[in-house]
Parts: C-alpha cells; structure tokens; sequence
C-alpha cells in the first residue's frame, strides 16, 4: 500500500477547507498539506449548487484570504443594486479551481486528491479503488458543519406518485403555471426571487413557511470604503442595543427599528435567524407573495393536497412543488477546535465562514500551546432559533476582545480582505469624523454588550430550565 506523510490533512476542498489551507500556506512558511474531496472539482457546495444562486455576502469578504473574489464593484443593476457585487455559482467554481491550481498547488506545498474518500478510521485515502495510508501530523475536518446540499437533498415528507416535485435546481428548467415553494429559508427566498424576477404572477407562487425568520440588512454588511459610514453605524448600533435591552425579544424588535434586521411580514415575530441577508428590494420583492402558508412542516403532498402539522391546503394539477427544506448549516454539537491531532472547523465568528476557516489557520501557525488556541477559537453556535442572535453576538465579541490582545493577530485583522470589521482597524487620519465617533460608540457599548448579553442568556437558560 502507498504511504503518503504530511504536516495537514484537509478533508474538504469546499469552502473551510481551501480557506484554512490557503491561509496557511501564508503562515507557515513549511506545512505541506493533502486536501482529499469526494467531489471531482473544488468548491464543495458550489459545485452542486443551483446555477442562480448568489452569495449572501459580499465577494469581497469570501473566498480566501490570498485571492479576492470579483472586481470589487458596486452592482448598478438589479435588487443588488447601490451595494457590494455577490458572486454566483459558475463564478465561484471557477475562481476555486483557479485558486487550487494557481495558488495551493503550484506552491508546491500542496497535493489535492478529488473523486476521493478518506476514511477517519483507517487513515486513509481511497481514489477509484485505490487505497493509500496516509500519515499526517494533524486531520483538518472542514466537513464538520457541513450544511445539506439542496440538489442531494432527500425531503423528509413524502411525495406521491404523479406529483412534480424537485429540488430548486430544476426551476431554471421548469415551467408552469403554478408554483409551490417549500421551505422559508435562504433557498426558499432565492427561489421566489428568481420567480418573480423571471415574471412569474407573485398569485401563482405559494410560499410554505414553517418559520419566520430574522434577516441580515445588507445595507449593514459592506467592506466598501465609500460604504463604511452604513457598516459602521450598523454595527454601534448593534453593541448599543445589545448594551441596554432588558429582554431578548427587545433586543430583535430594536435592532429591526434601528434597520439591522428585517422581517418579510411585519405581523409574524420570527423565531428563527440563520444569518441570511437580504437588500430593501429583495424585501420589496418578496413581500409581493401573499399566498404565504403557516401550518407548520410538510407531512405529505398529495396530487390534490399538501397535509402539514396543523392542516392541509389544496395544491393545483401541475404545479410544481419544490423542496427548498435543505439547511444551509448544520447544527451541531460544539467541538474544540484543537483536539490533539484533530482540528475541527467551526465558526468563531457569527456568519462568517471563510473568515473563520482562515482564522484559525492564522491560530495553528503562531500558537503552539492548544489551551491558548482554543481559548482564541472558542466557537460561536450555528444559529438556529431568533435568540441565537444573541448567544453568537456575545461570543464573537468575546473572541473579538481576545484577539486584539495578540499583535499577530491585530496585525492579520487589519490586512485580511476577508476580515468584515477591518474600517475599525483604520487609523484616525483616514476616517472621517462621523465614522470616528462611530467606532467611538463601539467601543464604548461593548463592555456593556458583553455584561447584559451574558445577563440575558443566563435568564433565558434558567427560564427554559424552569420550564422544562
């Protein structure tokens, strides 16, 4: 059998791993690094993802750390319009194999086995039936929160025979005059969005929410420096309701007062954030959907019926149901990210993946102690329910506050592209006075924001432990 030795065994080419083993590439100026892939191209997700799909995110912060993704423009056109250029499917397929040939393994440093499997338990890499063992110093798992692929996705109600059912890749090759949307998360707006936009009748779309959930404004979200006065403002805001709610519902209901959050329906309190973002005129957009359905999860649909949780609803001969249920993250169990010879990619960021992945490479190259590691790694939830904003806002700040104890670590904040709050990193001379006083009210609010998000969470566990 075939022994293969390296410093770093990446499992996963998506987009965790090639973050993490570009930024370490720059780190450490000797790791060699094996990424092993089940799928034949890089990209994870990206290379079965539905082909009019955008990020959520601007380009700009996405990707990894050594190769900015897009032009850095402004979109002119369209519900982007006036903010950050997003990247789309084929684009970000391309730019990862450009990334892996030109960059990962033109360094020399790094070999990338696609099409192949790597077993946890045996060590070892199996490439069309070939099997070689591998010894590496450590096993990065960039696999670990994987979300579910909505192509792959196997819908856990049941589908009769004779009903059109599809994941949301069939849309762009789909017609008819009805349409069933499944799902009231990210895939499922994307998938009312390219209805509409593709001018379909809002009155022939019916749209089955089993939640409602919070959203990112975008306006909020924008590296830009002609844009940071928004950015900045969102994020003092932020740190000042945080700082001074008295209940965890305060806080959602001010932070959609102050813009940094959004509802479709102002009527619904949502109970779900999964740190989608969304522009005013996607909102416009999809609020032109008044066949919306709130009768918890699809059971069952029938060629007549669709029966849910808390009733039924009449579906129409033809129309096309489509299953838009797949979760972009996965929630699950929190692991340390440094575990001996395993590292774990998580978020220690709230919504922020790539940022992340890079992150905790920089951690691995110039800390040697783990405890310390993952003192710096401490890992925000996967949100979920609405309160998880807090949970994740309370521990990014805490990671925040620890990283800017650590020069290394100042010093990568205020370079890397993928860093969203590099403006607070600006010196003074460069910014403007409204901006000034801006990152003059984060600074004050978050020790604040640090106690009284603390204080609620401790009240909501011991509420839901009484309760219980």
């Amino acid at each position: 059998m075939t022994i293969l030795e390296t410093d770093y065994l990446i499992v996963g080419a998506g987009a965790g791993g090639m973050a993490f083993a570009d930024a370490l590439l720059s780190q450490s100026p000797t790791a060699t690094m094996i990424i092993v892939d089940e799928r034949a191209k890089p990209g994870g997700h990206w290379v079965d993802a539905y082909d009019f799909v955008r990020t959520h995110q601007p380009a700009a912060l996405y990707g990894v750390n050594s190769t900015p993704l897009g032009a850095d423009r402004i979109d002119d056109a369209g519900l982007n319009a006036g903010h950050c250029e997003l990247a789309g499917a084929a684009e970000i397929c391309a730019y990862y194999d450009d990334v892996m040939r030109r960059v990962l393994v033109a360094s020399g440093r790094v070999s990338y086995f696609p099409s192949s499997r790597y077993d946890f338990a045996e060590r070892t890499i199996v490439t069309n039936g070939a099997t070689r063992q591998v010894r590496a110093s450590k096993i990065v798992d960039s696999t670990y929160v994987a979300g579910e692929i909505p192509s792959r996705h196997t819908p856990t109600y049941q589908v009769a025979s004779g009903v059109r059912h599809g994941p949301v890749n069939a849309l762009s090759h789909t017609q008819t005059q009805r349409y069933v949307i499944i799902g009231a998360g990210k895939t499922g707006m994307d998938a009312c969005v390219y209805l509409l936009d593709r001018g379909v009748d809002p009155d022939a779309i019916t749209w089955i929410k089993p939640q409602d959930m919070w959203l990112y404004n975008r306006a909020h979200y924008q590296p830009a420096e002609h844009l940071l006065d928004e950015h900045l403002e969102g994020m003092a805001a932020q740190m000042e309701i945080a700082a001074t709610a008295r209940s965890t519902d305060e806080v959602l209901f001010r932070l959609e007062e102050a813009g940094v959050l959004m509802r479709v329906d102002g009527d619904v309190f949502p109970t779900a954030y999964r740190c989608a973002t969304i522009t005013m005129a996607e909102l416009k957009q999809v609020r032109r959907i008044k066949n919306v359905v709130r009768l918890g999860r699809v059971r069952r649909i029938e060629p007549n019926r669709i029966v849910l949780d808390e009733g039924e609803i009449p579906t129409h001969a033809g129309a096309f149901h489509v299953d838009c249920t797949a979760k972009a993250v996965a929630p699950k169990p929190i692991k340390a990210v440094f575990d001996g010879d395993r590292i774990t990619l998580q978020f220690v960021r709230m919504c922020q993946p790539t940022f992340c992945a890079a992150f905790i490479a920089l951690c691995e190259a110039h800390f040697d102690d783990e405890a310390k590691k993952n003192e710096l790694c401490a890992v925000v939830p996967n949100p979920e329910r609405a309160v998880e904003w807090l949970s994740m806002s309370l521990q990014s700040t805490i990671n925040s506050f620890a990283w800017m104890q650590e020069p290394v670590i100042v010093r990568w904040l205020a370079r890397s592209r993928l860093n969203s709050t590099r403006g607070l990193m600006w010196p003074k001379e460069k910014l403007t006075p409204k901006q000034t006083a801006a990152r003059a009210r984060i600074r004050a609010a978050t020790p604040g924001a640090v106690a009284n998000l603390s204080r609620l969470m401790t009240a909501r566990t011991a509420e839901a432990l009484a309760t219980a």
